[in-house]
């Protein structure tokens, strides 16, 4: 009620006055807030995924002065490891730290999706829009989470916002590019945005006598902001290459990025008549695919939402293998297509939208459910992070099978620690110099460091790790145990 107020005072302003823009900033203010707090409390919530400790940890390393792909394995593009690494040495180091950023992250995408719907239905429409956001189980189930999607979905919404304007200009255009590649820069993935970006400048109604000058600044703002991507690929190429493409393509044992059809057609068919949230992804990307028709006939400035939503859904179909999560960074885009549409019809027909999208959050709403007291939620292993540095000292080396206890730890730890991603069978075809190389350590290569005695604490989550607390007290290591792991401590310490 007080947001409709913030809007609606900002109309009996009148006129662009300092008044209206002191309304509108309080309301978006309020809005952003709100949605902080929304997302922060599911984000802290929110299960660990087995992806997001190399995510976080890659970011603390950056921060400590390594370079991505030559000093250590990262299997995603540069962005999210920067973005992360500046958070953290902003805000701190840490898993609560890290979700935090993760529901600014959120907050910041339903801002953009209100902002855009609001900008051409009004203030009610983006209020309807901004609950299908809040009510979407992949948004909350995925962008809450240390991994790639939110920072994908911000620069994606952003870009859309810069090129969907009714007036363009050259810092919009520049804009819209700069922002675009910045999505790919967080996520490869991404990179079929830059082609809908120049389509959609194309068909945009202003751009129909400056195309040509309009399409430069696009292409000059997407230069730049593939700029990180372009430092760290002339930094190592060739790690740069098998992180972001050879590694994902072996991963499960396949050749090719594109492969099992088999399994993409059995998530489909999950998709499609699925019990979970899949069936609000079955909704909203039909309706929202039909904009390219409804768009082609007005509002031809909106046309590159439903194709950001076919781009990035087929995009997130091809890989292999294909997941759920991949999906969650075209329900910004595609809930401002519905939007949009269905403004026109005086909200009736998102409301009826509304009942059964919400009935699908009601009754799935408990599978992406946590507990910030579970083993293993981002208080308890923050708390381990700490207890490390309190029985070590400053200069020592410290290590662990599974990465996410060491992401609050000030102390230096093995990259080895930190690539779980090669105790697979799949690496072996590489040998030994990549497996160097690309910073890829079995669990054998990882015990051996740890028993050479450059590793003063192990950090085990069970008794059996490696084999490893089987033989520290014959080596006189001390323990230390802890309600979801134990902390090893090699002799001659305080």
């Amino acid at each position: 009620m007080s947001l409709l107020i913030s809007f609606k005072g900002s109309r009996a302003c009148g006129g662009p006055s300092r008044c209206r823009l002191a309304a509108i900033i309080v309301g978006y203010l309020t809005l952003f807030v709100t949605l902080a707090a929304v997302f922060g409390h599911f984000s802290m919530r929110l299960a660990l995924d087995t992806d997001e400790p190399y995510y976080l940890l890659g970011g603390t390393l950056w921060a400590r002065g390594k370079t991505i792909y030559r000093d250590f394995f990262y299997p995603q593009m540069p962005l999210t490891a920067i973005a992360f690494g500046t958070w953290q040495k902003i805000f701190g180091y840490g898993w609560v730290s890290g979700r935090r950023m993760c529901a600014v992250v959120s907050a910041l995408i339903g801002l953009l999706v209100f902002h855009d719907i609001r900008r051409e239905a009004g203030v009610r429409s983006g209020i309807i829009g901004l609950i299908f956001y809040c009510l979407s189980l992949d948004v909350l189930d995925w962008m809450g989470r240390l991994k790639s999607y939110g920072l994908t979905g911000l620069f994606c919404m952003l870009g859309l916002t810069a090129l969907t304007h009714r007036k363009l200009s050259a810092r919009r255009v520049c804009a819209a590019g700069l922002l675009t590649a910045l999505a790919v820069a967080a996520r490869l993935m991404a990179l079929p945005l830059l082609g809908v970006l120049f389509l959609a400048l194309l068909l945009h109604p202003d751009a129909r006598y400056s195309r040509v000058r309009y399409t430069l600044f696009a292409a000059g703002g997407a230069v730049v902001g593939l700029l990180p991507v372009a430092y760290y690929w002339l930094r190592a190429p060739d790690a740069f290459m098998f992180n972001n493409l050879r590694y994902h393509a072996i991963r499960d044992g396949g050749q090719s990025l594109i492969a099992d059809w088999a399994q993409k057609y059995g998530l489909m068919t999950q998709i499609i008549g699925g019990p979970r949230g899949d069936a609000q992804l079955t909704l909203l990307v039909p309706l929202s695919l039909a904009g390219l028709v409804v768009f082609a006939r007005w509002g031809r400035q909106s046309i590159a939402y439903p194709l950001s939503v076919l781009a990035l859904f087929v995009v997130s179909v091809l890989p292999t293998p294909t997941w759920n999560q991949y999906f969650s960074v075209l329900f910004p885009p595609a809930i401002v297509c519905c939007g949009l549409m269905f403004s026109r019809s005086r909200e009736v027909v998102q409301w009826a939208l509304l009942v059964p999208y919400a009935f699908v959050f009601w009754y799935s709403f408990e599978s992406i459910q946590g507990s910030p007291t579970a083993a293993g939620g981002v208080v308890t292993l923050d708390k381990i992070g700490h207890a490390l540095d309190e029985v070590t000292q400053a200069d020592d080396r410290v290590a662990a099978r599974t990465p996410q206890f060491l992401a609050t730890t000030k102390r230096e730890f093995t990259v080895c620690s930190f690539n779980v991603f090669a105790f697979g069978d799949w690496h072996k075809q590489l040998g030994s110099e990549r497996d160097e190389r690309y910073h890829l350590c079995t669990d054998e290569s990882l015990a051996k460091n740890v028993i050479s005695g450059t590793v003063r604490a192990f950090v085990a989550s069970s008794d059996t790790e490696l084999g490893l607390p089987q033989k520290f007290p014959t080596l006189g290591w001390t323990r230390h145990h802890l309600d979801v792991a134990d902390i090893w401590v090699a002799p001659n310490h305080h």
